[in-house]
């Protein structure tokens, strides 16, 4: 399974084609939605996770910059690709406000789809091993502090001493003379 892809087009056509002219599986990404306007997506937005969206900017209801500014507001972890047959600046700007990743301008260029694609999927699959060293980071905490209080009782320190000893290196405050706070990460 890769990663979730929601693309969003008022032009059947394109929409369509965008699907079906491209390999998505190849390129990472599954097609979990097609749509011609950007409600479909704002509502998958909140009801699952959607890693990326291709998403036409002119609509009809809700335009790619609704789907962008929803996806920025709601700081969620989403790339998005706006497709615009304008080359106003005012759409530009407002897609940088956003945060949007790239872009791309009608008529479409299936080869910069696909470099694009590549692109996000590297970014993507760097992010997910992000989250899973921190993750990792977390649950070792417990561990790191095991190992660290065993090998200074094994030195024969006093809880005590573990205490002034671990708060000159880790920010451990020394409460009373047999209570101390240890703050985890």
């Amino acid at each position: 399974m890769g990663y979730r892809l929601a693309i969003a087009d008022d032009e059947k056509l394109i929409r369509e084609s965008l699907a079906q002219f491209i390999d998505w599986k190849e390129l990472g990404f599954e097609i979990v939605l097609l749509a011609e306007d950007g409600i479909p997506v704002i509502e998958a937005l909140r009801q699952e996770k959607l890693d990326a969206v291709l998403c036409d900017i002119q609509m009809q209801e809700k335009t790619g910059l609704d789907v962008a500014e929803f996806i920025y507001r709601n700081s969620l972890d989403c790339i998005i690709v706006l497709l615009s047959g304008y080359e106003e600046f005012e759409y530009a700007r407002q897609a940088i406000s956003f945060n949007v990743t790239e872009y791309l301008l009608k008529p479409i260029n299936l080869s910069g789809i696909r470099e694009t694609f590549t692109r996000i999927k590297t970014e993507l699959d760097t992010r997910g091993a992000e989250r899973e060293k921190q993750r990792q980071l977390l649950q070792n905490a417990g561990s790191f502090w095991h190992i660290i209080i065993e090998r200074m009782l094994e030195a024969g320190l006093g809880l005590l001493q573990m205490g002034r000893a671990a708060g000159t290196s880790f920010g451990v405050t020394i409460l009373k003379k047999r209570f101390c706070h240890i703050p985890l990460i």
